[in-house]
């Protein structure tokens, strides 16, 4: 292969969502980092299917680079079929899947310098004033257990229609356990859990409150209450599972985002509109909602700023080795008619690249290197 080198290498980020939601979450919450970029460029080995952004974000100046990475675009196709993910939902089909994700996260954080683990906080939200029958754990327990049954600890409240009990630790799947054990075992790059809200539509809070039978201030009271217990779960979770110290954020999805146009129409609308929370205006009151001149997503605003400025480095037994290695990011090029393989990217690792030495690719073979050139001199 030609190995292609050029400006410094961003900051890379990674992305695992440890919900039951896995490629959706990834790709929402990639894509609203990027929608705050003042640049952005796609990469990946399907162009369709852009599964690595390299965002520039002027504010943060040289520390403004980042290369977000989601598991489920960027390593699980090495691992799953098309096959294994249509096939019938059978214990071994499903036990495949997870190993396929479980090895595409393991291969995530071997390159990143964060990685975000992601919980999706809708589906508890839109439990607020019903009755969820609890059948047992279906994932991870956090904060210790209630019996000595050892079941997951569980919280109840009284609303107007009566018990209304939930598990928070089902917000973190099966699989979202096992790839938390098996990239603990590994060794983590620096770790950022990440809950994402995401604003309920007004026809599913006029059938909640009718279904509750209550008033406007109940319902806003629950909201601010459930969006408390869900940022309290996750920072336990962060603690339980990275140590003290470990870092927990939270973003809040605008309505549409992701859509098509959806970006787009979300930019245009925010000038007029508040800010959402996890429910809408007509929910939760303008004092907990409404957005400022200076920051129309303040939540994005946030977590960009500490994915930027945060101190992160990659695992130790993967920055202390003493070899290089190349994580592309510009793009891959083959040449059938002098099979030459062209890997743009940027060049990582305590030692100099040689171009005298044997590269490995993953999944593909060891060759032997042709060149080692400048990508910012071939640039036009």
């Amino acid at each position: 292969p030609t190995l292609v080198t050029g400006a410094p290498v961003p900051r890379v980020v990674g992305i695992i969502s440890l919900s039951e939601n896995e490629m959706e979450l990834e790709e929402t919450v990639q894509n609203f980092v990027a929608s705050g970029a003042d640049g952005t460029q796609k990469g990946g080995v399907d162009a369709a299917l852009p599964s690595c952004v390299t965002a520039k974000f002027a504010t943060h100046k040289r520390d403004g680079n980042l290369t977000v990475l989601t598991s489920s675009g960027c390593f699980r196709p090495q691992y799953a079929s098309k096959e294994i993910d249509d096939a019938s939902a059978s214990d071994e089909n499903e036990g495949r899947r997870q190993d396929a994700s479980i090895n595409a996260a393991l291969d995530l954080c071997r390159v990143c310098d964060l990685v975000i683990f992601a919980v999706d906080g809708t589906d508890p939200a839109k439990a607020i004033g019903s009755t969820i029958i609890d059948n047992g754990p279906t994932g991870m327990s956090i904060g210790g257990t209630d019996d000595a049954n050892d079941a997951p600890s569980v919280t109840t409240h009284t609303t107007a229609s009566g018990a209304n009990k939930f598990d928070l630790d089902d917000l973190v799947s099966q699989r979202g356990d096992r790839i938390l054990a098996a990239c603990k075992a590994q060794g983590l790059p620096t770790p950022l859990t990440l809950l994402v809200n995401r604003e309920a539509s007004e026809e599913e809070e006029e059938e909640e409150m009718m279904s509750l039978a209550t008033t406007l201030k109940t319902a806003r009271r629950h909201a601010l209450r459930r969006r408390n217990e869900l940022k309290r779960y996750v920072s336990r979770l962060a603690t339980t599972e990275f140590g003290e110290g470990a870092r927990a954020a939270e973003i809040d999805i605008p309505p549409h985002f992701g859509e098509e146009d959806g970006a787009l129409m979300m930019e245009e609308d925010d000038a007029d509109k508040p800010t959402f929370l996890t429910k809408s205006k007509k929910i939760l009151p303008d004092a907990a909602t409404t957005s400022t001149a200076a920051s129309l997503i303040p939540t994005r605003t946030a977590l960009i700023r500490t994915l930027c400025t945060i101190s992160a480095a990659p695992p130790k037994w993967v920055s202390e080795v003493p070899r290089p290695y190349l994580l592309a990011d510009g793009g891959v090029e083959y040449n059938p008619a002098d099979r030459t393989l062209q890997i743009t990217g940027y060049t990582r690792g305590m030692a100099p690249l040689n171009a005298h030495n044997l590269v490995h690719i993953p999944n593909v073979g060891t060759y032997a290197v042709k060149a080692v050139e400048d990508a910012n001199a071939k640039a036009p």
